[in-house]
């Protein structure tokens, strides 16, 4: 029987227990999510899970099976140094890391491009060194050679692999979902904690990455100097914009710095709206954690969120400063909102994710 290698994403990731991570971000969740649900569905392939050595975990898998593995340098050659071993043991290799792999054997998730649209979305992001540009540059060359099979999580970024890849073989659409946040407990005391009261603010998550568009929130803070901006998330080393200054001093602006996913959930629950003003994602999951808490969210005009979001949002011009936040008529028709949610679970995306792989296997 082929063996089937899971790798997460960034392998300094601390599992604490089932229902609990430290410094998650949404790849990661994707990941652990549909594990617990593959973790039924594989009772007859045997399964690897790839970890750093230095990670702890306890998932409590009954048929996937965990192997550490001591890895030091960049994510990219951390993944390489898992698919080499997984070529060596001749094991189909499923990595769900959003890169791509040396090994011709593999099926891969491809989450967004971003990190190869930055150039076209915006200048501020330089690479840090040549190294970082070669590894994006292999990355992109196994993408499109190497792999025999991708998943994505949105029609929109099918198409951009599509295009910017010349990518021929089949690419299945496999959506994130939304249930884990009912799994988690909130902590009540995390509006008190940043001095924050309820439902007279506005709210963003995430990290703050350049492609999030920062800019937005803060000229927005800006023309609405009696509204309140609460913004989660670290700043990204790469972020050498102006607008990082800004951030810290426009006065109507709390930064939050790094929340946990118990202070999230409070933070979301009690906020007037979340606030999302990306200018490109893959799938774009805060908007449906909101959605799912019972808080209304306000979203760019962009085509992947129009995929995923349809009439279930309210949307703004990513580029329009001008707006008077206050008067945005925001969605709350739990009807609209319902159906949204209705089309995601990560039961779903996981019985799409065995399929894919079953298929393959048989293949072979």
């Amino acid at each position: 029987m082929i063996t089937t290698v899971y790798f997460f994403k960034k392998y300094n990731i601390t599992l604490i227990n089932k229902n609990k991570l430290e410094n998650i971000d949404g790849i990661q969740r994707f990941v652990l999510e549909n594990l617990k649900f593959l973790d039924g569905l594989l009772q007859n392939y045997n399964v690897i899970l790839a970890l750093n050595k230095n990670c702890s975990y306890n998932l409590n898998f009954k048929n996937i099976k965990v192997e550490t593995f001591e890895v030091t340098g960049s994510m990219f050659i951390a993944e390489q140094k898992v698919c080499k071993y997984a070529k060596k043991k001749n094991y189909l290799y499923v990595n769900f890391a959003n890169t791509g792999a040396i090994y011709s054997n593999s099926i891969l998730v491809l989450h967004d491009l971003i990190m190869d649209e930055m150039a076209k979305v915006y200048t501020i992001y330089k690479a840090k060194n040549l190294k970082q540009f070669i590894a994006r540059g292999i990355n992109r060359f196994t993408i499109k050679h190497k792999s025999i099979r991708i998943m994505t999580v949105s029609n929109f970024s099918k198409s951009r692999i599509e295009k910017l890849y010349h990518y021929k073989k089949k690419i299945d659409v496999i959506y994130s979902a939304w249930q884990h946040v009912l799994s988690i407990n909130d902590d009540k005391n995390a509006i008190n904690k940043y001095n924050l009261k309820t439902k007279e603010y506005y709210f963003m998550i995430g990290n703050l990455l350049p492609h999030k568009n920062i800019k937005w929130v803060v000229e927005i803070a800006k023309n609405n100097p009696h509204d309140i901006f609460a913004v989660s998330g670290r700043i990204s080393s790469n972020m050498k914009d102006p607008i990082v200054d800004e951030l810290e001093k426009t006065k109507n602006i709390r930064k939050l710095g790094y929340v946990t996913d118990e202070e999230m959930i409070d933070l979301v629950k009690n906020a007037k709206a979340i606030v999302y003003p990306t200018l490109i994602e893959g799938f774009g999951l805060p908007p449906m954690e909101a959605m799912a808490l019972g808080t209304p969210a306000i979203c760019s005009n962009i085509d992947c969120l129009n995929e995923v979001y349809g009439d279930s949002v309210t949307y703004i011009d990513p580029f329009d400063y001008s707006i008077n936040i206050d008067e945005l008529s925001l969605q709350c028709d739990k009807d609209k909102i319902q159906r949204c949610l209705d089309k995601y679970s990560w039961e779903k995306t996981a019985n799409s994710i065995f399929n894919v792989v079953s298929e393959e296997i048989e293949a072979k």
